[in-house]
């Protein structure tokens, strides 16, 4: 299976060329993958974008900004390769975390390799409900991370409490899904995919457009946009922004199977783009604030 990665061409030439940990690499099966990828990065990256102007500056003039659950670090590197054109002339700082060793090995080593271009983002190995620090941050990041929390409630406060005052959470996650709406996805999956002998038709199963959360993808807490909404408020966030975090698509080999119905959804999420249905998208992402004391 041929490894693809969403980091640029030239920088997976060098790593290929130098056989620099590519056992460390999470391997995309297929172009739908790249495709909900992509858009979830580009989702939040526009949000950071908007913030770039709100957020608080650390005693010594710095924007500090944490991604919990960095993975492969693509939003910690995209963020710290393009600070100057996000932040100007300000100094960006950017520290990725995960549980994951794999993932924090390989981000590690791609820092490394491209030490000119990384210089201002870290990452570290922790268990964040465990991690002890006295950092304080600009923007927090945790994406597509809360619903893989037993306890979201002591996980957001922790975030809180690592938020300046003025700081900003960025959040996204799937949300729980009314019956209707769960119907009528159930509905078009009994249309499109229908079981068969082919292998290609047995991987039906691997598309979950539900969104509903509760089998699959190891989501634990997945909750309606209302009880998202109430944890937050009791948190003590002010809830800025409740926006569409991704595209009407998770990743699924059976739609790589069937590129018209892959064409048609990416047209949903261009009309998507300007109508902003959150029922239209994966993820929904939230934009919250610390309150300033």
């Amino acid at each position: 299976m041929p490894v693809n990665w969403y980091g640029t061409v030239s920088e997976i030439t060098k790593l290929k060329k130098d056989e620099l940990r590519l056992d460390n690499l999470f391997v995309i099966d297929n172009y739908t993958n790249e495709y909900t990828l992509f858009l979830k990065h580009s989702y939040i990256i526009r949000q950071v974008r908007k913030l770039a102007s709100k957020l608080p500056f650390s005693d010594n003039k710095e924007i500090k900004i944490l991604d919990i659950g960095c993975h492969q670090g693509n939003l910690v590197f995209d963020i710290a390769k393009r600070h100057k054109e996000i932040f100007g002339m300000t100094k960006v700082k950017i520290q990725g975390i995960d549980i994951d060793d794999t993932f924090i090995s390989f981000c590690i080593d791609r820092k490394e390799y491209f030490k000119s271009k990384y210089e201002n983002c870290n990452f570290l190995k922790k268990d964040f409900i465990q991690w002890i620090t006295e950092e304080k941050y600009s923007l927090i990041i945790c994406s597509e991370v809360i619903e893989h929390i037993p306890e979201p409630k002591p996980f957001l406060d922790k975030i809180y409490s690592l938020l300046m005052d003025g700081g900003y959470l960025i959040m996204t996650t799937p949300p729980k899904r009314s019956s209707v709406f769960t119907s009528l996805i159930s509905l078009a999956k009994a249309t499109f995919f229908k079981r068969g002998n082919d292998s290609k038709k047995k991987l039906e199963l691997d598309v979950d457009l539900s969104q509903s959360g509760e089998k699959g993808y190891g989501h634990i807490s997945v909750k309606t946009d209302s009880e998202w909404k109430k944890i937050l408020k009791q948190v003590g966030f002010r809830i800025e922004k409740t926006l569409p975090g991704a595209g009407l698509l998770h990743s699924s080999y059976a739609i790589a199977c069937r590129p018209f119905l892959f064409a048609c959804i990416v047209m949903i999420d261009a009309i998507n783009l300007f109508l902003k249905i959150r029922n239209l998208s994966w993820d929904v992402l939230y934009v919250a604030q610390k309150h300033k004391e």
